[in-house]
Parts: structure tokens; C-alpha cells; sequence
């Protein structure tokens, strides 16, 4: 997990000059149980903030260790640690809040919502842990997240962790060398998508809206993709909007492109809806990224059976 969330991270740390360090101090673990998926994102939440608000040349770091309170218990304290602009002693008060936002001038900086922490600190809180932050204005921040997790080496799950490597090892070979179009308006969201789509051995073009989107893909040449990946909530023409346009635009390959829809609605009218702007699957968000490969691995199959 934190091999692949500082893989994630580093391309965004690069483009703006920040030195990114990952540090695991514990042993004597084999496997754990426990919610992975929560876990990458209450850390993805962090890192993503550490970084947003540390200028170039300075450093962040997640920094893991753990602790043996009881048998058959494990307890991790992730650290996330930066030497960015830090926080004042009032805003600590309430950062945990839900749109809670230092100042305005802060939100027209840096952006944001507001609800990453609040987000974060209710998992930590549904996993039996704990988040805590300490900060001081112009020196840094740092977060410490302790969770729990019972200890296991059974058999089942070296069995279930053969099959996760035997599967990482062989998505390269199949998706190696296709090109896809991303469509995401929200920075962070498009870099980790990317990152994640280039280790797999896709080539990805981006777009930040559905104008974008359009666009590019109508003045492609037949074969340039081999399917879309198309969020819905974006200004100016949304996903729904785009992938109509795109549907009845004059490109040879309008009715056949296999569009994906990234959608955080997945009640039985969102999906119906948005099977019936034109799109061919679906994946919901936040990104489960196994499961998002998945989808584009099936639509590739579908696509490469019907051309047959």
C-alpha cells in the first residue's frame, strides 16, 4: 500500500518541485486484516493536502511504524509530515469540521472543498482508530493516523495474494501499448488516474472537460483510442453532454468508441441514465482501481470480439 500510494503521489510531487519520501520502520508482519481500501484513502486525502500546500524544495514524508499492544494485534501509526505552510492555532481547532477552509485567501490559492479531513477522521474513526495533527504557521504539518489490525498468515490469504501478483504481472502483456482518452476536470483525481493507467502499459491522452473531450476525439484519427474514460460532473459540457456530441458526430468510429462513465451516482437511474446517453460500462467513485482495470480490460475484450 504505501509502495504504491508513494508511486501514485511521486509524479504529482515532481511537477512541483517537492521531495517526496516513503519510510517503513516495522517487521515481523506478514499479512494483516483489515480495510485497505479505506486506508489508502484516508492517507491519499493527506498526502494529497502535504503536497498541495508544500512550495519547491521542500520535503514531505510518510513515515509507517507499528506496535504490538496485544496478541494477535497489530497497531500502525501512518505519519504524514510536511514543510508546508503550515496552520495557524485557531484553524486547529475546526480543521476537522466539515468545509472548513483557513481563510479565503487559502481557498483561492489552493482550492479545495473542505471535506477531505473531515472525510478522513470519520474513517479513522469507523476503523477503531484515531487521527491527530499538530502545526505551526510557516514551519509544517504533520498527521498521525493509529490504527488497529488483527494479525493473520493463513494459508487463504498467501493463496489470495499469489493471485494478486499473478494478475499485476500479466495486465501489462494485455494493455500494453493502447491508448485511451481521460476525461476528469479535478487535478489530483486526473494524475492519480494516470499514473495508475500508465503502470498498466496504457498511453493516456487527457481532456479537463467534455468540450475537451469532444473535441480531441472527433479530430483523432480513426484507432487512435481504444475507448474513452469519461467523469460526468464537469463544466462547461459534462460527460452525459460529451458523449451524445460524440455519438452523433460525423467520426468514423462515433457509434463504435467504448465509453466509460465515472460517476459518483450509482443508483438504478444514474447507471440507466447513463447507459442511455450512449455509454457501454461504468465505475463508480471513489476509483477502486483493481475494479476500474477491470471494466477497461472487458470493454477492450468486447471491442476486440465484435471487430473480429
Amino acid at each position: 500500500l504505501v509502495a504504491q500510494l508513494a508511486e501514485i503521489f511521486l509524479v504529482q510531487a515532481q511537477q512541483k518541485g517537492v521531495i517526496l519520501e516513503s519510510i517503513v520502520n516495522f517487521s515481523g508482519v506478514d499479512y494483516v486484516v483489515g480495510d485497505q481500501y479505506r486506508v489508502n484513502q484516508i492517507l491519499m486525502n493527506l498526502l494529497a493536502n502535504a503536497i498541495k500546500f508544500t512550495s519547491r524544495g521542500k520535503k514531505v514524508q510518510l513515515l509507517v511504524s507499528a506496535s504490538y499492544p496485544q496478541p494477535g494485534q497489530v497497531m500502525f501509526k501512518f505519519m504524514v509530515r510536511d514543510e508546508g505552510i503550515g496552520m495557524s492555532a485557531e484553524f486547529l481547532q475546526r480543521i476537522f469540521k466539515p468545509f472548513e477552509q483557513e481563510s479565503a485567501a487559502t481557498v483561492r490559492k489552493f482550492g479545495g472543498t473542505g471535506l477531505g479531513l473531515s472525510i478522513a477522521q470519520n474513517l479513522a474513526h469507523l476503523m477503531n482508530g484515531s487521527i491527530e495533527v499538530t502545526s505551526k504557521e510557516n514551519q509544517g504539518t504533520q498527521f498521525t493516523v493509529t490504527l488497529p489490525f488483527e494479525l493473520s498468515a493463513t494459508a487463504k490469504v498467501n493463496e489470495e495474494n499469489s493471485g494478486e501478483k499473478q494478475e499485476t504481472q500479466i495486465l501489462p502483456a494485455i494493455l500494453h501499448g493502447h491508448r485511451i482518452l481521460l476525461v476528469e476536470d479535478n487535478t489530483m483525481n486526473r494524475e492519480i488516474a494516470m499514473a495508475i493507467l500508465e503502470k498498466v502499459g496504457l498511453l493516456v491522452d487527457t481532456a479537463v472537460n467534455g468540450q475537451e473531450a469532444f473535441e480531441k476525439f472527433t479530430r483523432s484519427l480513426p484507432g487512435t483510442y481504444k475507448c474513452l474514460l469519461m467523469d460526468i460532473q464537469m463544466p462547461i459540457m459534462n460527460g452525459y453532454e460529451a458523449t451524445r456530441a460524440i455519438r452523433s458526430s460525423s467520426h468514423a468510429e462515433a457509434a463504435s468508441i467504448p465509453i466509460i462513465a465515472v460517476t459518483a451516482d450509482v443508483f438504478a437511474e444514474d447507471v440507466a441514465r447513463v447507459m442511455a446517453c450512449g455509454m457501454n460500462a461504468y465505475v463508480s467513485k471513489p476509483l477502486d482501481y483493481r475494479k476500474l482495470i477491470q471494466v477497461i480490460l472487458e470493454v477492450l475484450e468486447k471491442d476486440t470480439v465484435v471487430k473480429k
